[in-house]
Formats: structure tokens, C-alpha cells, sequence
């Protein structure tokens, strides 16, 4: 019931495109994190297993062009 989603909180974003690999680089998911956030499934809808989890996050602002990137890590615990 607590921390079942994760969200990046955001202001001022065109769009926030949150990409999700497995511990072999394998991508599992991506959404728009600026509407939604990931629930711990894959693109298949199968509960992901418990562990460590790389993203990437790719955004662009509302004012002007200006592109912005990030990555890092989530532990998934079931």
C-alpha cells in the first residue's frame, strides 16, 4: 500500500519518457512518466521480479528545445 508505483515528480515538462532494463539490459517498460508511473509489470502485464532495476529518463521542457537526461537505479521489493 505505500511506494506501489514509481513516479518521477516533474514541473514544467513537454514530456518525461521513463525507459526500465532488467539486470541483463534487457528493456521491460516505458511509459511518459509526466502521466502516469511504473506499477512493477512488463510490457506483457507480468509482475516483474523482486530486484534491482537500471531506468533512463529522457525529457524535454515546455520552454524551448532544450533536451534533458538522466538514468539510475530502483530496487523492485515484492
Amino acid at each position: 500500500g505505500i511506494n506501489d508505483v514509481f513516479t518521477i515528480k516533474s514541473a514544467g515538462l513537454n514530456s518525461l519518457i521513463c525507459t526500465l532494463f532488467n539486470r541483463w539490459g534487457m528493456e521491460i517498460y516505458e511509459y511518459d512518466a509526466v502521466k502516469t508511473g511504473w506499477d512493477g509489470h512488463t510490457f506483457a502485464d507480468n509482475a516483474a521480479p523482486a530486484g534491482t532495476y537500471y531506468y533512463i529518463l529522457k525529457a524535454t521542457c515546455t520552454k524551448g528545445s532544450e533536451d534533458l537526461q538522466g538514468n539510475g537505479f530502483l530496487q523492485l521489493v515484492r
